[in-house]
């Protein structure tokens, strides 16, 4: 009885931590997305457009890293562009979010 009572809890607290361990990890992405909206917003708008189809790594190099941004640039219309930033865990290429935005020559 006594045996089974403490695999339940080992059982329990295993699944805590791993909560926790994802709540972490949800909280690294969303920073990271952060970060790389942040960049882009201080770029000026005609190098927006070079920036089409780059990714970006959480860390130094791809293999490093937890997370990519995958990002898309078009122009829609005159002095619009449409930016689609796409972020994906790195480990599993699963997408977590993707963020549309839009920007006009200032």
């Amino acid at each position: 009885m006594l045996a089974t009572g403490l695999t339940a809890l080992a059982g329990s607290i295993g699944v805590n931590l791993g909560t926790v361990s994802k709540a972490r990890d949800m909280e690294a992405a969303t920073h990271f997305m952060e970060e790389t909206l942040d960049s882009l917003s201080a770029q000026p708008y005609d190098n927006l457009l070079v920036l089409n189809g780059n990714t970006f790594y959480s860390q130094a190099t791809a293999a490093q890293s937890l997370y990519r941004i995958n990002l898309a640039v078009s122009q829609n219309e005159l002095n619009l562009l449409t930016i689609s930033a796409q972020l994906l865990d790195n480990r599993t290429g699963d997408a977590l979010t993707r963020i549309i935005l839009y920007r006009s020559r200032r």
